[in-house]
């Protein structure tokens, strides 16, 4: 039975059209744009020039921070550029890319895999780092930084709970039994009591594939849960299956528990085989594409050849968004290139969109609160965050929102609410970098002083020790005086 987990949440129409077709394989692009940030950490440091030639899965990043995660070439080719270029990001910065013009197309990075691994957690880490291993579910957050801590509770998360996104609902149908072996790997590295793959009810397909790939196992479970949006989140997940409420402020391993996406698991399976991570699954859908699908594309190809791949644009489109219709990033154009964070290409028509109307004052209808995944209070939270009262915006638990736009959907007033926390979080998050760096000056400062009052107070008692010293002198010296005036004075008696 699907549990009912979380609080809050939507119930959304599903557009899975992209998961109707099989997988097809991209065909690679005359020029890869590689961009060296794709995960959650730094962004590193090129390894190699331009004019350099490169082979398939060859390191093309370095550094020294324990979360960098390395990025590789896709096909042998040759290093045209090494360039700043725009980052698909809110913020619209821009960060190195690696420019490669592939020499072959077929000379990708071979998906044959090595014998199974048998090390343990230690031999594993290094391998799963240098493999370049991040999380595909959206979030990229360093694998390998993920398990280095053994849990209780193994979740893979299938649960994807965004309209029109079909990359893992795909995956799960057509590579349930080697999903199946690397949980097991992965299980077995964390040390893990308790295993499941978490599915959304609407995947029937890939429930029935998981399920015969399952058979008789009893190692894994399969957990059917509620096709309710944000299902698929971390937090909402766990609360589903396990009941444990991750606390605010904490992490799921501080409550025992791993969440990892479906395809992380494979490429953690890949990465301990030899291969490192250089394609991933996106789904391409929306009313404005041909033929909806998903795809292996390799990491750099820009989207406009994957949209091509799909068919091509069918007019008009209204916008173009990286990832899904609720927590998606709108894009201005179509050459940014696939990385690890990226899993869908969304093109919306007319139809698709929600009306655009102008802002209305907030009448206290408590609908934001009634959805909101994350039982916080959105509607208090805004009016804090619009008179800048950022000590209320923290007691009432601004950070833990998802900003699954959960609030945005419902709201009659069309306040933009999920966009306002937003802001509101990069703004404390600034306050408090520039509290950190207040602090950190006035640490060094009050250290110099000390430090200058140390070193007055050693020289003022060395020039005391000096004195006395001379003072002592002196002394010796007058005594001395009078003991020879003495001995003249004897000396003239006799």
């Amino acid at each position: 039975m699907p549990g009912e987990g979380f609080p809050g949440g939507l119930r959304l129409p599903a557009h899975k059209e992209a998961a109707a077709r099989p997988i097809a394989l991209c065909p690679l692009p005359r020029e890869l744009a590689i961009p060296l940030l794709q995960h959650a950490g730094s962004e590193g440091r090129p390894r190699v020039e331009p004019g350099q030639a490169v082979l398939a899965g060859e390191v093309l990043s370095c550094g020294d921070d324990p979360r960098f995660v390395p990025i590789h070439a896709p096909c042998a080719g040759r290093v045209s550029a090494i360039e700043q270029r725009p980052l698909p990001h809110p913020s619209r910065l821009s960060g190195w890319h690696v420019v490669i013009k592939p020499d072959h197309p077929e000379h990708i990075v071979s998906p044959r895999r090595g014998p199974p691994f048998e090390g343990g957690i230690e031999q594993a880490l290094p391998l799963i780092r240098d493999a370049g291993v991040a999380g595909l579910g959206g979030a990229g957050f360093p694998t390998h930084d993920k398990l280095a801590h053994s849990r209780d509770w193994l979740i893979l998360n299938g649960a994807e709970c965004e309209p029109y996104i079909a990359c893992d609902d795909r995956l799960l149908r057509e590579r349930a039994v080697q999903l199946i072996d690397d949980a097991r790997l992965v299980r077995r590295l964390l040390q893990a009591q308790r295993c499941c793959i978490a599915i959304e009810q609407p995947m029937q397909e890939a429930i029935s594939a998981v399920r015969q790939a399952l058979a008789d196992a009893s190692d894994i479970e399969l957990r059917v849960v509620d096709g309710r949006y944000p299902q698929g989140g971390e937090r909402q997940l766990i609360q589903a299956i396990t009941g444990r409420e991750v606390p605010r402020g904490r992490l799921p391993r501080d409550i025992g528990v791993m969440v990892m996406n479906v395809a992380t698991v494979l490429a953690v399976g890949d990465a301990l085989s030899g291969v490192p991570l250089t394609r991933r699954l996106v789904s391409v859908a929306g009313s404005g594409v041909q033929q909806p699908g998903v795809f292996d594309v390799a990491l750099g190809t820009p989207m406009a050849v994957l949209i091509e791949a799909a068919g091509g644009y069918r007019e008009p489109v209204k916008r173009l968004v990286m990832g899904g219709p609720m927590m998606g990033l709108a894009l201005e154009h179509d050459q940014y290139p696939i990385s690890k964070s990226c899993n869908s290409i969304l093109l919306l028509g007319e139809a698709e969109l929600l009306g655009v109307s102008t802002a209305l004052p907030c009448i206290r209808c408590g609908d934001c609160a009634e959805v909101c995944p994350a039982g916080l209070l959105p509607q208090q939270l805004f009016h804090f965050s619009r008179a800048g009262q950022e000590a209320r915006l923290e007691q009432h638990g601004l950070e833990a929102c998802i900003e699954c736009a959960c609030c945005d959907y419902v709201c009659p007033s069309q306040l933009p609410l999920s966009a306002e926390f937003r802001y509101a979080k990069q703004s404390l998050a600034v306050r408090r970098s520039e509290q950190r760096a207040a602090e950190l000056a006035r640490q060094r400062f009050e250290s110099r002083q000390q430090r200058l009052q140390r070193q007055a107070e050693e020289r003022t008692q060395k020039l005391e020790a000096k004195r006395r010293q001379v003072a002592q002198g002196n002394e010796m010296q007058k005594l001395l005086a009078r003991a020879k005036a003495q001995a003249h004075k004897q000396g003239d008696e006799t």
